[in-house]
């Protein structure tokens, strides 16, 4: 039972040193002497636990995935009205944004090299789900509030909006 637990807490351990060293140097940059150095394991300890840098890459991408797409899924599958769904979600995301800050880059590096690596794991593999905001968007569009729009372009419009500071923010420090 203790060498469980041990096991458990190491394992966390790399992940957290493998996340701050994946978030700001992203796969190439990063190495795993320095995300074992980080989590006060060995290089071998760190292969043991996952076998390689792309496994592990692979583990901490898709816990950071984790931490965003529940949140966004139950905003837009739930049953608010369009314009206070899309207040709520961008108010939630830009909180999940500043709790993870390096996430931005990650997941925008990411999604430039590995576009569909990126889609199987997020849209696909959490079930991202739009369906009842589309259909809430062209019901605002038959009652007349909001002129014909492409949904997913609108989408990607609020989440532009979110991310451009964040990842302008380094321009903005200086």
């Amino acid at each position: 039972m203790r060498k469980k637990k041990l096991d458990s807490e190491t394992e966390k351990k790399i992940l957290d040193a493998a996340m701050e060293e994946f978030h700001q140097r992203g796969i190439h940059g990063a190495r795993m002497q320095e995300i074992a150095d980080r989590a006060g394991v060995s290089k071998s300890m760190l292969h043991y636990y996952f076998i390689s840098k792309e496994k592990l890459f692979d583990k901490v991408f898709e816990n950071t995935m984790a931490n965003i797409f529940p949140r966004i899924n139950t905003i837009l599958n739930s049953d608010l009205p369009l314009f206070q769904k899309i207040a709520v979600f961008m108010n939630t995301y830009t909180d999940i944004l500043f709790e993870n800050y390096h996430s931005t880059g990650f997941i925008m590096a990411e999604l430039t090299v590995n576009t569909e690596k990126v889609l199987k794991m997020t849209v696909h593999g959490a079930g991202f789900n739009m369906d009842i905001f589309r259909k809430q968007v062209e019901q605002e569009h038959r009652s007349g509030n909001i002129r014909k729009t492409d949904t997913r372009i609108l989408f990607l419009n609020m989440i532009s909006l979110i991310i451009l500071p964040f990842i302008a923010m380094p321009i903005q420090l200086q």
